[in-house]
């Protein structure tokens, strides 16, 4: 596995992660466990030339529905996803896959 910096990670450097991940989510199906937009802040603006920082930041529909605890996420679930698929070829870290190994 590469790093950002051209550094190749050792395989072992990784496996305590991997394990975790196997453990917390057997199925490979990551559900959300907290809500990403806790505690952010926005900028409001009060005039054409004049910000203020708020407090909170404002919640739409959307950002409601893809949030809710507990339930899967279908994007975090494809990010674990891809993740296994280049673990998986690696020689030391693709024993094991979520399917049960």
């Amino acid at each position: 596995m590469g790093g950002h910096d051209g550094i190749a990670l050792p395989a072992e450097a990784a496996t305590a992660v991997v394990a975790d991940l196997r453990a917390r989510f057997p199925d490979g199906r990551l559900r959300n466990q907290r809500h990403s937009y806790d505690g952010a802040r926005t900028w409001m603006q009060l005039a054409p030339s004049s910000w203020q920082r708020s407090q909170t930041a404002s919640l739409f529909p959307l950002l409601t529905s893809v949030s809710k605890l507990g339930e899967v996420s279908p994007y975090l679930s494809r990010q674990r996803a891809d993740l296994q698929e280049r673990l998986d070829r690696q020689p030391l870290l693709g024993r094991g896959k979520y399917d049960g190994g």
